[in-house]
């Protein structure tokens, strides 16, 4: 049976209702070689799969447990500032300490692990290093699945994220603001570099092609001439895969994961995860007893579409329950062949 939703029809900019066919579900039982593969192929844009016994325990590991309190999201934003990478680069770079905030783009704290083969390393917690082996074996299970029945790739490491967001896109402006007023670093040129990315965030049209958009983004923070490059960007429409309902904002910008898949457990408040079928903005159900599986943009070497996908928050709200999302994928090991 199909459901209502609301979209934006690609080229267009415009809300529009549309059929949304249901998400086909597979119990992680019964996934064996080459069965996400054939879903895909066969034009699903994200899979869920349920019964994933692993995702009590990877959540308590990482977020419920009493002494989670060495994770960056018990912390301050001034001790996140001096500790977290810069948000610059490929998303999957970044490994330990996470903390982005670039308004229109990507607002979160979090922490990151790279899991190569069986070493689970970064840190003497217990229940860390069990959250890795989790990890890992969801990722060898969902891997496998997604790969043509008979494929293979080379060495592939397991990525894990947990993701705490902010709690409304106006305290992303503010700790923006803050990390602009040196609590990141206290280089001028760093403070310069942010307030570039922030103007790019905002760019509209040719304003968005690739190092058109950067150099946008430093020509508006040159006084006066950013004033007439600001007036100049207005005059272009709105993109398309950028545009929300007026009481939402993006706090995760259209994007598919430098991974071979992404999959995404989540306990959502405020915000809310959408993916786009090649057409249609559909609204993603996100919970953490299930994971959406999304094919990244290595899948193409399995002859499978990325699923582009974006991150909305409702602006103005005054609850403060956590969003959070623990993401678990595979990558190609760096410096290795695929």
């Amino acid at each position: 049976m199909s459901t209502s939703f609301t979209a934006i029809r690609s080229g267009t900019g415009r809300l529009a209702p549309g059929p949304l066919d249901p998400i086909p579900e597979v119990a992680a039982a019964d996934l064996g070689a080459g069965t996400l593969h054939a879903l895909f192929r066969s034009g699903a844009s994200v899979v869920r799969v349920t019964a994933v016994s692993q995702l009590d325990e990877l959540w308590h590991d990482l977020v419920f447990s009493a002494e989670r309190r060495s994770l960056p999201w018990h912390d301050s934003v001034q001790r996140l500032a001096a500790t977290a990478r810069p948000g610059k680069g490929p998303v999957h770079h970044g490994v330990g300490n996470v903390l982005f905030a670039r308004p229109g783009e990507i607002n979160y704290v979090g922490r990151r692990w790279r899991i190569e083969a069986d070493h689970i390393a970064g840190s003497d917690d217990p229940a860390e290093q069990r959250a890795q082996r989790t990890a890992l074996a969801i990722a060898s299970l969902i891997h496998d699945a997604i790969l043509p029945e008979g494929g293979r790739t080379g060495p592939a490491d397991t990525t894990l994220q947990c993701i705490r967001y902010f709690d409304s896109p106006e305290d992303a402006e503010r700790i923006c603001d803050l990390l602009e007023a040196a609590l990141l670093t206290d280089s001028r040129l760093a403070r310069w570099g942010l307030r570039a990315d922030r103007a790019k965030a905002g760019a509209r049209g040719l304003f968005r092609l690739p190092v058109i958009a950067d150099l946008y983004g430093m020509a508006s923070t040159i006084p006066g001439l950013g004033t007439a490059f600001a007036q100049l960007n207005r005059v272009f429409s709105p993109n398309p895969d950028r545009e929300t309902e007026p009481d939402y904002s993006l706090v995760g910008a259209p994007h598919v994961d430098s991974k071979f898949f992404a999959a995404i457990t989540s306990i959502h408040d405020s915000v809310r995860t959408e993916y786009c079928d090649g057409h249609h903005w559909h609204e993603l159900t996100l919970d953490s007893d299930s994971l959406c599986v999304m094919p990244g943009r290595f899948a193409r070497v399995f002859g499978l579409r990325p699923t582009l996908h974006r991150v909305l928050q409702r602006r103005g709200d005054t609850r403060r329950t956590p969003s959070m999302s623990l993401v678990i994928g595979t990558a190609p090991r760096r410096d290795a062949p695929i």
